[in-house]
Parts: C-alpha cells; sequence; structure tokens
C-alpha cells in the first residue's frame, strides 16, 4: 500500500483528515500494529487508514519492542502468538520500560483463550481482546475510542502544563507585589483573576477525577462481568457452544468433554458434522441454514453425537443466528436417557397392544378349540379301535391339542392365561426337568447344572416356569447347531429399597435369580432388541412361530418378575431371570394345599338342573350334550338377559349356573350378582378361555373361586360341574367386587 510502512522500512503513515466524530490528533498519537501475518497487517493497514492518525506496524516482537523505544503511541494492537516473542512477553517488557508503560495495548487472538490467561493479559497491562477476525465495525470503534482517550490525555497535559504556567506566573506577580507598592491594585486584581482561574482549573481537575473514577468504576464492572460469564460459562451442565457459519466451533464450554468424553482441542480441530451421526447429517445441515440463509433468531432440532467410546448421545439443541459475525450460539442438552425412556414405554404400549389382540383372539379361538376338542372326544367314545374312521378323528383331536398348546402361548404372551401360583421349589423343578432337558437338547450340547445353597421357594405356576425352562433349553440348542453347553445356575439376590441400588423393573425384596447361558452363535444388538417380541424369529419359515421368548418375557412380568439378555456375535448368550421369592406364610399354605388329596369326586349326576349360559352355539350344544349324557337336565341360554328370564320363570329350583364370563350385553359377573339375588341357593360356575379379564379382576386368582379354563374335555366339565355340587351346604364362593 503507497501510505503503509514495510516491514524493513517502518515509516509512519502521514495523519490523514480526522474520521467522523474525531477531532485531529496530534503527530505524535500513532498507533502500532503488530502482526507477523502480512495479510493481517494490510488489512488492519486498510481499515484504519482514515482514522485520523498516523499507523506503524511490525512483525515481530522485537520490532515492536525497537518502535516502543523510539516513537510516541496513542495505542498498541498487539497479536498474542507469534514467533520467537508472544504478545505476552512484549506486554510484559513494555511495561516494565518507563517510557512505555503508559501505552494502552490491546490483544489480538484467532482462538479463544481461558480464563487464566485472560487475566494474566489484564495483568500487564492489557485494556482488552479482540478475536479474529475482527469485524472491521468492531476494529475502527475500538481503535477511535483509544485515540479520543489519548486525546483528552493530551489534553489534560496541556492543560496541567497551563495551569503550572500560571502558578509560575502568579508567583513572579507576587515578587514584583513585594517589590513595589504602586502596583497593589494592580497585583491584587490579578490575583483575583487568577484565582478565578485557579477555581476554574480545580472544577476541571475535579470532572476529570470524578471522570476517572467513573472510567475504574466502569472497568472493575467489566472484570466482574467476564468473571461472572466465564463462571458460568464454565460450571453450567449444558452444553455452550460458539460456532462459525464455516462450520467449525469457536468455543465449547466443559460440558462437551464431560458428556463426549473428547477433548476441547479434538473437538475443536473438525468441523462439526464430523461428529454427527450419519442418518442426522442432513437434518443438521438443514437446521443450519435456516439459521444463516433464513435469518430464523431461533430454531430447535434434534441429533446424535459420537462420544469417544463409540456410542452416540442424542442432543436437543437450541440455536439462534448472529449474521453480522457469521456466529452461531447453540445450547445443547443431553437427553439421551429420555429418549431411551420413551422408546422402552413406546415398546411397553406396542406389547400392551398386541397382547390385547392376542388375548382377545385366544379367547374366540378356545371356543372354537372347545368344540372341536370335545365333539373329537365324544367320537372316540362311541367308537371302537377297529373302526376306520378312529385314527382320522385321532388325528384331528391331536391338530386341535397342538392349537391348543399355541392359544396357550398366546395367553400366557398376553398374561391371560389361567395360572394356579404356587410356592414351589426352583430347585426341585430344574432337577426334575434335568432328563427331560438332556434328551431334548442333544448328546452334542452338554448339561451343566449350577444350583445355589437356599435361594428359597418361588411363587410361580409350576407349568408356566416348566415352559419358561423349555424355552430358553430349545432356543439355546438351535443357537449350538454343532454342539456346546448349556448352562442353567441359580442364587438368591436382594434388591435393595435404596433407588440408586434398586434393578431395573423390581420391587424391593428377595428375589431368586436364574442365569440360562450357552456358548452358541450369539445374537447382534438388532436381533437382541427385537427377541421378546412376539413373531419376531430368526429361524427359516416353517421352523418358529416367533411365540417363544415374547412367552417367557411374559410369563416373568405376569409373576412379578424380570428377564434380561446378554449377547454378541460369537460369544453366546446369557438370559438372566428374577422370580420373587414367596413368604414364609405363603409357602406352607401352598404346601398345604400342594398335600391335600382324597378320593375322586363322581362325575354322574342325579336329574339336577344346571343354567348354561354361553353364546357360541356349538359349545353350548357340547355343553349340552356332555352333561345330559351324564345325568343333569339342562336349560340353555344364548346371552345374560335370557338367563334372568329363565331364572326368573322357571318354578323349579336351578342347582347350578354355568356361565361364559364374556357375554353379549350382561356379563357372567353380572349375570351372576343378579342370580344371586333371585337364585340364593343356585351355585355358580365360570367357564373362560382367559382369567383376566377385567370383568373378573383379581376374583379368578382366588383358589375358592369356582372356574373352568377353556379349552375342556368332557370329563373335566363332569368332574367341575360334580365337584361343586357337591360341596356341603352353606358353602360360598368368594363375593364378587
Amino acid at each position: 500500500m503507497d501510505n503503509t510502512d514495510s516491514d524493513s522500512d517502518p515509516t509512519p503513515t502521514p495523519p490523514p483528515a480526522a474520521g467522523p466524530g474525531l477531532d485531529s490528533v496530534p503527530a505524535s498519537a500513532s498507533i502500532l500494529v503488530v502482526d507477523d501475518n502480512p495479510s493481517t497487517r494490510a488489512l488492519y493497514l486498510a481499515v484504519l487508514r482514515d482514522i485520523g492518525a498516523p499507523l506503524r506496524i511490525a512483525d515481530s516482537g522485537a520490532a515492536a519492542l525497537d518502535q516502543l523505544a523510539h516513537h510516541e503511541f496513542a495505542l498498541l494492537l498487539l497479536d498474542i502468538q507469534m514467533p520467537g516473542m508472544d504478545g505476552f512477553e512484549v506486554a510484559r517488557r513494555a511495561r516494565a520500560d518507563e517510557r512505555t508503560r503508559h501505552v494502552p495495548i490491546v490483544f489480538l487472538t484467532a482462538s479463544a483463550i481461558g480464563t487464566a490467561p485472560a487475566f494474566d493479559g489484564y495483568a500487564l497491562g492489557a485494556f482488552d481482546y479482540l478475536y479474529k477476525p475482527v469485524p472491521n465495525h468492531v476494529l475502527r470503534a475500538k481503535v477511535a475510542a483509544f485515540l479520543a482517550l489519548h486525546r483528552h490525555q493530551q489534553e489534560l497535559v496541556a492543560r496541567e502544563a497551563r495551569l503550572r504556567a500560571r502558578e509560575a506566573e502568579e508567583q513572579e506577580r507576587r515578587l514584583a507585589f513585594e517589590r513595589t507598592q504602586s502596583e497593589l491594585d494592580f497585583a491584587r486584581r490579578q490575583a483575583e483573576q487568577e484565582r478565578a482561574n485557579a477555581a476554574v482549573l480545580g472544577r476541571q481537575a475535579e470532572e476529570l477525577a470524578r471522570l476517572g473514577r467513573e472510567r475504574e468504576d466502569a472497568m472493575e464492572k467489566l472484570r466482574r462481568l467476564v468473571d461472572e460469564n466465564g463462571r458460568f460459562f464454565t460450571l453450567t451442565g449444558h452444553m455452550l457452544c460458539i460456532a462459525g457459519f464455516d462450520g467449525r466451533f469457536r468455543r465449547l464450554n466443559p460440558a462437551w468433554e464431560r458428556t463426549l468424553g473428547f477433548s476441547q482441542e479434538e473437538l475443536l480441530a473438525r468441523p462439526w458434522l464430523d461428529w454427527v451421526h450419519p442418518e442426522d447429517r442432513a437434518a443438521t445441515v438443514a437446521a443450519g441454514e435456516r439459521l444463516m440463509l433464513q435469518g430464523l433468531e431461533l430454531t430447535s432440532f434434534e441429533n446424535r453425537y459420537r462420544t469417544r467410546d463409540g456410542a452416540w448421545r442424542w442432543l436437543d439443541w437450541n440455536c439462534v443466528p448472529v449474521p453480522g459475525e457469521n456466529l452461531i450460539y447453540g445450547v445443547a442438552l443431553d437427553v439421551t436417557e429420555r429418549k431411551r425412556v420413551e422408546e422402552e414405554l413406546r415398546h411397553a404400549q406396542k406389547m400392551d397392544a398386541i397382547g390385547r389382540l392376542a388375548g382377545g383372539v385366544a379367547h374366540d379361538f378356545n371356543n372354537l378349540l372347545n368344540v372341536i376338542l370335545g365333539f373329537s372326544e365324544l367320537a372316540l367314545d362311541l367308537l371302537d379301535g377297529a373302526h376306520p374312521a378312529r385314527a382320522r378323528i385321532v388325528e384331528v383331536r391331536k391338530a386341535g391339542e397342538r392349537a391348543a398348546s399355541l392359544t396357550s402361548q398366546l395367553l400366557a404372551f398376553s398374561r391371560k392365561q389361567a395360572v394356579e401360583r404356587r410356592p414351589l421349589s426352583l430347585h426341585d423343578l430344574l432337577r426334575d426337568l434335568e432328563k427331560m432337558l438332556g434328551r431334548m437338547i442333544g448328546e452334542d450340547v452338554r448339561l451343566v447344572l449350577e444350583l445355589g445353597a437356599e435361594v428359597g421357594p418361588v411363587l410361580a405356576d409350576r407349568g408356566q416356569l416348566e415352559q419358561v425352562v423349555m424355552n430358553l433349553a430349545v432356543n439355546a440348542r438351535d443357537a449350538m447347531p454343532r454342539g456346546g453347553t448349556l448352562s442353567i445356575r441359580t442364587s438368591p439376590v436382594e434388591v435393595s429399597p435404596n433407588p440408586a441400588a434398586t434393578h431395573v423393573g423390581l420391587r424391593p425384596g428377595r428375589y431368586v435369580e436364574m442365569r440360562v447361558s450357552d456358548t452358541g452363535c450369539g445374537m447382534d444388538a438388532q436381533v437382541r432388541a427385537q427377541i421378546f417380541e412376539p413373531f419376531f424369529t430368526t429361524k427359516e419359515p416353517g421352523k418358529g412361530t416367533g411365540l417363544g421368548l415374547s412367552t417367557v418375557y411374559a410369563i416373568l412380568q405376569q409373576s412379578g418378575g424380570t428377564i434380561s439378555v446378554e449377547s454378541a456375535p460369537g460369544a453366546g448368550s446369557i438370559f438372566t431371570l428374577r422370580f420373587p421369592c414367596a413368604l414364609a406364610g405363603a409357602a406352607q399354605a401352598g404346601a398345604g394345599a400342594a398335600g391335600a388329596g382324597g378320593a375322586a369326586p363322581r362325575s354322574a349326576g342325579a336329574g339336577e338342573l344346571v343354567l348354561v349360559v354361553e353364546d357360541e352355539d356349538s359349545l353350548r350344544r357340547f355343553i349340552q350334550l356332555v352333561l345330559e349324557s351324564r345325568g343333569y337336565r339342562v336349560l340353555l341360554a344364548a346371552e345374560g338377559d335370557e338367563a334372568v328370564r329363565l331364572l326368573t320363570a322357571t318354578a323349579e329350583p336351578v342347582h347350578l349356573l354355568l356361565t361364559d364370563v364374556v357375554l353379549p350385553n350382561v356379563n357372567g359377573i353380572e349375570l351372576a350378582r343378579r342370580c344371586a339375588a333371585l337364585r340364593p341357593e343356585t351355585r355358580v360356575l365360570f367357564m373362560s378361555g382367559y382369567t383376566e379379564h377385567p370383568a373378573l379382576g383379581a376374583d379368578a386368582r382366588d383358589p375358592r373361586m369356582p372356574f373352568l379354563q377353556k379349552p375342556f374335555s368332557p370329563s373335566q366339565l363332569a368332574a367341575k360341574v360334580r365337584e361343586l355340587l357337591d360341596l356341603p351346604r352353606g358353602w360360598r364362593a368368594p363375593a364378587l367386587g
């Protein structure tokens, strides 16, 4: 540039006309620009060429000190990071020199510095910091302010010189007054004038002192503000950042290191998009464009950031742009845990909805199965072994039994299966199943039982518990096609009431833990996330229903326990199950119930009148046929209102009301209540495909509740009816809620 110094010939630029709002600055009020980058020096000289003061440049710390030693300066613009001697060392030497310690210093830096180095700079006499790239208007405003300050200081110096001169004149006049009395009047008038002048100067001095105090107060407030902002920026748990429109971070607070595990240097060294999950980058770029191009005042979005251990953390962002500075200010909140809880809630809602659907389907299917199995058994009773149709009917019955087993799995999955929870020994059950498990998994798979001592009885349904063990064993066998080891280990677990120590999903108390592990092929994360969902299977078509593990999951939920899995490809799988321990009183009661026995009840009737209420026509006819063939008289009703009319119209005693729970209009529970009001002596037997219908509530779990689980055989029906009718006079079922 034609009006600037070269690095080798630091001749000052001629002082141009004063800039807008500035008086002409004396020639001695030069500005020294110190920066090792020629482009940066050229830019600053171009921006400040009409600022109203001569400019000098230096390309190193040594050159800057040389300039300071030979010239007077109103301001020193000093780069911090320079080879050889950095800006802090230049400032330190300038402050140590009596000739240059008064020159104001404004540090220039291209990167954020910490709080401690910043205060070190203030201690060296820094008046301010400017961060590169410095906007032109900010640079001009800062330099203009310091030139104005220098001009005021020059004026104060001139005023002080004039004051000293006037004081010397007053002294001379006092001497003259002593020399001649004739000049007394003149000297007195002159003295009064000087006193007036002194008063003016005194007021000016007081004003200058007041301005100085105000400046010190302002500097102190600035220091406190910087300190407060620094503490907030450092201590807050939110992730704060300043990013440029060029896609790179400018400044980050320590919360980034705590959340992601990377140092600030690592995060600042790469574009911020490099840390974003590939699936979230397009949406993140779109959010940035809304800020930078559309000029939105605020935008919110979510994305995932990579952590040092390779995981991903969900961040919830709120960002605002500063277009004049090409910066974006952002605040991010780690919402990974909230996302996990929301996903678990969605999964639970999905499982619950599928469970309700499965329960409803199983209920209707059980009615059809009851008809198929019931009539098949009646037909077999009529055919001898040589009849050609017998083998075909046997196959029909077998298919029905397989369908009933599948329905039982659906009911277990939907937690609507009729269960009989009793205290039982998990060790005894595993020992009873040991031989069967060995035959089922094959000779190439070694079965290892590691049964802990005194784990105590668990409160569960034995059939369900056997189903859990068998399903897990089958899965383990399928995961080890070339053989391996299946281990089942038990141990007691105490869940503390302390929230920090409580196992997820378990209430405080005593539990029995069963770990079922295999040495098979294992699972990846995607398969692990779906294994408990119904109908999910990795087996070939036709080789699995996809209900095995979902049934296990539902049984554990129904029994008040939990199940979790650990697995990795090639590392096998470990299923951890926790069952609640039975209370001592419940264990004794269960043992007593298990030991009770007696003679098998008779199944034939003696002409008793039974009112059968069932909305499925085929099943209603089947029940009628079975009961009439065993000596009972039967009244039939398809729904509750019809049954109430029959109870009202029939003059003779009705010995038993056999009703389905789920009925149109009036359900079986309400029908039983009306029957109790009309016929207190009539006993009630409920039948249903599942026990946890909302109409039943907890009543079906009461062992005294007369209940017949569908599908049932003719002999089961006859035995249950006879059992109920033979109970002693005065017996009452538990009151329905």
